[in-house]
């Protein structure tokens, strides 16, 4: 068993905590706990053969792509290339593959990847796929999922 304490706050305090319900230390735990939100993003465009596309999103809050899931179909032949990117103005920065100039080309598998990497609400995520088949458009679809940064509810009080 926990061993208790007597805290003094204001009597508008403490009626603040008495709406949240249960007792004041199950009140205060509840303020004390960071809210996270967290989104997916999907891009998904059909690339012309030997054509080159990309897709842009705004990230919606401060946080962390978590994991990145590309769904490369069979016939792809390792023939579409395709990269996560961050763009902060004319600067970007390599998510996935993490290395400049790299881009990841599979055929029939749907690879999840494990980040984190930190953004900026209000700046941009950028799929890029490059197509060199020269028979066939392709379909990469690109799954990001955002984790906000910790946000104590005691702010939104």
């Amino acid at each position: 068993m926990e061993d208790f304490t007597t805290v003094q706050v204001a009597r508008s305090t403490a009626d603040r905590l008495r709406q949240l319900g249960g007792t004041y230390d199950e009140a205060i735990r509840k303020i004390a706990e960071p809210l996270q939100i967290s989104k997916v993003l999907t891009f998904k465009k059909t690339v012309a053969k030997l054509e080159s596309d990309y897709e842009d999103n705004r990230v919606p809050f401060d946080g962390i792509v978590m994991r990145v899931v590309m769904q490369f179909p069979a016939g792809c032949n390792f023939l579409v290339d395709v990269r996560l990117l961050y763009r902060v103005g004319d600067h970007e920065y390599y998510i996935l593959p993490s290395l400049e100039d790299q881009f990841i080309s599979l055929d029939d598998a749907t690879p999840s990847f494990i980040t984190s990497f930190p953004v900026s609400a209000g700046k941009t995520l950028r799929v890029e796929w490059y197509n060199y088949d020269d028979a066939y458009p392709h379909t990469v679809p690109v799954i990001v999922t955002l984790m906000s940064t910790p946000v104590p509810v005691v702010e939104r009080i």
